[in-house]
């Protein structure tokens, strides 16, 4: 019964364009959100609570709830939290997976990150 009320909804949105819209766009909004988490699991791999909260200006028990998946940030902290990554600390994460060898560049562990891989679409 789930599955053929959920298709009902699809097909209703699909077959009205001002409701796909609205929908395409929420869903934009919410990828937004769970890149930001995305990126605090990243940076928490290689700092504290505290620090990161000092990065990001938000309060540790905030950080904990964002990056253990009990709540997700608003629109305005999610774009915070990227452009304060994106600006700050993107370099410094890079470096610390880069791995010189004999004068090569290893940069294995940064291609298998999921955590560095942007959403697409």
């Amino acid at each position: 019964m789930c599955d053929a009320l959920f298709v009902a909804y699809c097909l209703k949105i699909l077959n009205n364009p001002s409701k796909l819209n609205i929908f395409v766009n929420k869903l934009a909004l919410i990828k937004k959100k769970i890149f930001a988490v995305e990126i605090l699991r990243v940076l928490k791999k290689n700092y504290a609570y505290r620090e990161l909260s000092k990065m990001i200006n938000l309060p540790p028990s905030v950080l904990s709830r964002y990056i253990n998946g009990h709540v997700i940030p608003s629109i305005e902290k999610a774009e915070m939290i990227i452009e304060t990554f994106k600006e700050n600390y993107l370099r410094e994460v890079l470096r610390s997976k880069v791995i010189e060898r004999n004068g090569a560049y290893d940069l294995t562990s940064v291609c298998y990150d999921a955590g560095l891989e942007r959403p697409r679409g």
